[in-house]
């Protein structure tokens, strides 16, 4: 037990040493520009809270409120959904 409290403590302090990567543009102005493998993902699947500004929050529950918002599923009235989009991304 006392080894695993080390090497938490170790891994802990460790962590604080971390820095950020941050690089430079041909202007030589610090640039920390965060990209990601799969930026689709963030697209909303429900076309009519995407139509509204991605406010998925404010609209009742629908099959795509997993997406938004997974506490919504408790108010859905059928057991069963289907939700179908399309984005010409």
């Amino acid at each position: 037990m006392k080894k695993l409290i080390l090497a938490g403590l170790l891994v802990s302090s460790l962590t604080g040493f971390a820095q950020l990567q941050l690089s430079t543009d041909a202007d030589g102005a610090v640039v920390n520009t965060v990209t990601t493998a799969l930026p689709f993902l963030r697209i909303n699947p429900d076309p009519r809270a995407g139509g509204m500004g991605d406010v998925a929050l404010a609209t009742p529950a629908d099959p795509n409120s997993i997406f938004a918002n997974p506490a919504k599923m408790a108010f859905l009235e059928k057991d069963f959904g289907v939700g179908v989009a399309f984005s010409p991304w």
